[in-house]
Parts: structure tokens; sequence; C-alpha cells
């Protein structure tokens, strides 16, 4: 939990005064625990502030990079959105999803998700936000035949969103792929700040600071992330286009 000493924006504008202090922009491979940094086109201030260190030339073309320093600590969260399901209704739920719904829109890495899953500590293993979103994804996939499910989708809500407004999670990623998730639930679509249009364009304005649309091939950020981007990007596109049309609004990409 968060020191109660520690403004947050101070915390994160000394961390992204400490990356553009650096020498050199750490070369590293960039690992699913730091933080990354998109700094934007020729045009930006961080991309020259970083371009005007002394950079090596094959950095050149380099628009993500990494900082050693973990995201802040998070705040105290509400305890009813830390709560977690029986096993057996929970393995229940992340069945049906990764059944039903992952082989069209591969939204989270089944293998890499699974292995997390499995662990002996799940609540410190697997993405809290992230795995509320799964649990109210697969209760919609149920909802037909499981009146239970049907009534518990607005609790996995609910919890994802609580846990994604108070930032839980450090792994950015998993912002985006929350929301494409959160997608599944609409109850007013005249709600502009609660519905699936909305979700979509939080979606693409995550992307878009992370650099998702840029080639990140000649940076260090791991492999796993690279494979895992581009799927998102495509997700991501084809919710724009589904949602925005379904909805009669501009699209967000």
């Amino acid at each position: 939990m968060q020191d109660s000493g520690e403004n947050e924006e101070t915390y994160e504008t000394r961390n992204l005064a400490d990356f553009i202090g650096q020498d050199l922009p750490k070369v590293g491979e960039i690992s699913r625990s730091e933080r990354l940094y998109f700094i934007g086109t020729e045009f930006s201030n961080l991309n020259h502030l970083v371009r005007h260190r002394a950079l090596r030339r094959d950095q050149k073309d380099v628009l993500h990079f990494g900082t050693r320093r973990l995201a802040r600590k998070v705040p105290t969260v509400p305890e009813e959105a830390l709560k977690l399901l029986p096993k057996a209704l929970a393995d229940e739920l992340v069945t049906a999803y990764f059944a039903h719904v992952n082989p069209g829109f591969p939204i989270v890495d089944e293998d890499e998700f699974m292995t997390s899953y499995n662990g002996s500590d799940v609540p410190k293993l697997v993405s809290l936000p992230l795995l509320n979103a799964i649990f109210l994804v697969g209760a919609h996939v149920l909802s037909s035949t499981r009146e239970d499910c049907r009534a518990s989708t607005y609790t996995f809500f609910r919890r994802a969103k609580t846990l994604f407004d108070y930032r839980f999670e450090q792994h950015r990623e998993t912002y985006l792929q929350v929301a494409l998730l959160l997608t599944w639930q609409c109850d007013n679509l005249e709600d502009i700040v609660d519905n699936s249009w909305h979700w979509i364009g939080i979606g693409a304005r995550t992307a878009f600071g992370m650099g998702m649309h840029r080639d990140a091939g000649a940076s260090t950020l791991n492999t796993i992330d690279k494979r895992q981007w581009v799927r998102l990007w495509w997700c991501l596109f084809q919710f724009d286009v589904m949602v925005s049309a379904s909805f009669g609004r501009p699209q967000a990409m």
C-alpha cells in the first residue's frame, strides 16, 4: 500500500525527471515489471529532451525506453474490490472465457495467464483487475444457462473498474486489456462515460500513450510484450470499428 508521506503527483514527476536525467536511457531488455516510456514523435518535448542526451547511434530509431524504477505503490482500495471467488466458480468463469471468447479476440495470452493462475498464490501472481474483467466476460458467456452468473456480472464489473480507477495495476498493458474486456458490460447506451464506446476510447488512448501504434522492433521491449502488442492493437482496432458502428459515433483510432 502507498506510503502516506508520499504524494502521488510528486512521485510520478520525480520518476519522469529521473528518466530524463539519465546520461543514457536504459538499454537492456525492458522487463514486464518496469515502467515503459514512449517518447513520442520528433515534435514532442519528451522526444527532444531524450534526444538531447547522449544517445548511441543505434538508438536513433528507438521510441520506447524502460526505467529501472518500478511504478508507484498503489493506494488503499475498498476491501470489497479485493475479494476472491471460490476456486471452483473462478475456474468455471476462466475456462468459459478462454474457451469461447479469447480464441476469437486474443486479448490475453492464455499460456502466460494460466501459468500464473495455476500458481500457489493467485492474488500475488495474477492481476486482480484483469482477473475480475475475465470473470465478467466468463459470466456473460455462462449467463444464458446460469442465473447466478447473470446476477454477478455487475459485481465483477464494479470490482474491475474500482481497481482500474485506483490504478492498482503496475503493468500498463493490463489497463488496455481490462478496458477491452469491460466493453462486455453496457447497461445504459445514453451514459457516455459508462458504456462500451467509452471504454474503447480509454483503451485507444492507453495504447497510443504506450506507443503501440509505432514500430517497437528497434526497442529492447521484451519478446512477450512485442508479440502481445500486435494482437492487442488489432483487437482494439476491431473493437473500435464494431462498437463505433453500433453506437453511430466516431472511431477513436
